[in-house]
């Protein structure tokens, strides 16, 4: 492995890694050969389009906005952005149209670089420069030299929910990313020979440090799979040699779910655990490291990944730390654990329980929002929203929240607010979305209406709620209903009491869940 302590910069990281493993793989779409990338194409590729974003009407430290699939196309443009010394935007691809001038006006962007469904997005946006993404790839010119940065300037701007309406804008340097970097490769590395499936969108900032920069660090190869079939990935794990892979609940259910299909002749899911042999068939012999964020696991996949010969990481982070904050593994810990916190990060609990976080990943602030940044620290430890307990041996446990937010199997950051948006309607006078737990243990969004009158059916809430449902693009879309014969808890401003809502379980007076 490279040595992380030269690596004072994003652009460092490539250099390095080129020096160490010149022509081993490191990038490449699955089923696509001729897609492969080796460290030193990558950094060549970087240096090309680096030259390109140089030459074009932005200043250093200006954003860049991203808006390509995942895969070796968008490794390229990431680091073609931090060679010409800008700031990456990343957003998922899925991110509505209408809120794009929101976005650009927001991070002050004049570039945007685009591929796939997402090429064209900016037309209309004026005085704006939109670059197809094989403009970068092809460039003939070349920087030689990364333009100057340091650790404490800006690298990449993340929404904490993926969104733009109610999200916050994280600041995250250079240093942030790389210190969270070391830190995760102190407890766990891989190596050149080793794969990793990259399953998420990169955009999703778990990805984004634990799935390319932390494998790019130790030479590993990772294979991008474009599909988001199951089928399709589960035949990448098989087809690839895959070692390693970061997943959220969601989806690993999704996976298990597949291998009991193909495998019929073992009675189903209920045999996995049992029989090893069977899975190893259809994901193949190598892969025996999945990493597991965002959400919780239910203990019956837990059963059935670890009966394959499979380890079980467990992690909790934020986006504003980085965004991995503890690591640990199935077994080896206490049932409900999170793990420790990383080397190099502290963790404490402040009076009220709330999981403070302090270390060199922790985010500089939101962006050109003084106000929430400051709330946002105490006495210099970030506070995480998050309720916690730590055991005698260090190990951290998640007990409650003090946010609003939701997080969801798929280990997204939701805010019920801007879900909220989607369900207004002249038959409910209040709505509100809370989160409540669901038989897995993740937050399950469901929305409490108060009709319009009391008179109106419950059959007619129910097709209201499902054609807005419909309607709703597919991350806010809420699991059930449930009707109030009652005003919306509020405080004395008139703030929704969420707390209690999520206290209630669903279960209030006059209560109606709608399925």
């Amino acid at each position: 492995m490279i040595a992380l302590n030269e690596i004072r910069v994003l652009p460092d990281l490539l250099r390095l890694a080129e020096g160490a493993y010149g022509e081993e793989p490191a990038i490449q779409l699955s089923g696509r050969p001729e897609s492969i990338r080796t460290y030193r194409s990558v950094n060549d590729l970087a240096g090309r389009g680096g030259a390109l974003l140089a030459s074009i009407p932005a200043d250093p430290g200006d954003a860049v906005i991203m808006l390509l699939d995942s895969g070796p196309d968008w490794v390229v443009t990431f680091f073609s952005i931090q060679m010409a010394g800008l700031v990456a935007v990343p957003l998922l691809m899925d991110t509505p149209r209408d809120r794009l001038p929101a976005i650009v006006q927001r991070v002050g962007a004049r570039v945007a670089v685009t591929g796939g469904r997402g090429r064209g997005a900016f037309r209309r946006q004026s005085g704006f420069v939109e670059i197809p993404v094989e403009s970068l790839l092809t460039h003939s010119g070349r920087l030689d030299m990364p333009r100057t940065r340091w650790p404490e300037d800006l690298a990449l701007l993340a929404f904490t929910s993926g969104t733009t309406a109610q999200s916050k804008l994280v600041e995250l340097s250079h240093g942030n990313l790389m210190a969270d970097v070391r830190s995760v490769l102190s407890v766990g590395t891989a190596g050149p020979g080793d794969s990793l499936l990259s399953m998420l969108p990169l955009a999703h900032l778990f990805e984004l440090t634990g799935g390319l920069l932390a494998p790019l660090a130790c030479g590993a190869r990772i294979v991008y799979e474009p599909s988001p079939l199951p089928n399709r990935i589960v035949r990448s794990l098989r087809d690839h040699g895959v070692t390693h892979a970061l997943a959220v609940p969601g989806l690993v259910r999704c996976l298990v779910e597949e291998v009991c299909s193909q495998r019929k002749d073992f009675g189903g899911c209920h045999g996995l655990a049992e029989t090893a042999a069977s899975v190893r068939s259809v994901i193949g012999p190598s892969f025996h490291t999945l990493i597991v964020g965002g959400a919780s696991l239910g203990k019956d996949l837990v059963k059935l990944i670890r009966g394959a010969g499979i380890q079980v990481g467990v992690g909790y982070g934020l986006t504003e730390a980085g965004p991995i904050v503890s690591l640990g593994l199935l077994g080896a810990d206490p049932v409900g654990s999170v793990g420790r916190p990383l080397p190099g990060v502290e963790v404490r609990l402040s009076e009220a329980g709330e999981i403070l976080v302090r270390g060199g990943n922790v985010m500089r602030g939101y962006h050109r929002d003084p106000e929430a940044s400051n709330a946002a620290f105490a006495d210099g430890w970030l506070r995480t929203g998050d309720l916690g307990a730590i055991d005698e041996n260090g190990c951290l446990f998640l007990t409650g929240r003090l946010k609003d937010v939701i997080i969801s199997p798929t280990g997204e950051t939701l805010d019920p607010e801007e879900m909220e948006a989607y369900y207004h309607h002249p038959r409910f006078v209040e709505i509100a979305i809370a989160g409540l737990k669901g038989a897995d243990g993740n937050d399950e969004p469901v929305l409490f209406v108060v009709p319009s009158d009391e008179e109106i059916a419950d059959e007619i809430c129910q097709d209201v709620f499902s054609k807005l449902r419909t309607a709703a693009p597919p991350r806010f879309r809420a699991s059930r209903w449930v009707r109030l014969h009652q005003p919306l808890p509020r405080t004395a401003t008139g703030k929704i009491r969420r707390a209690d809502l999520r206290a209630s379980g669903g279960v209030l007076p006059g209560r109606i869940a709608g399925e």
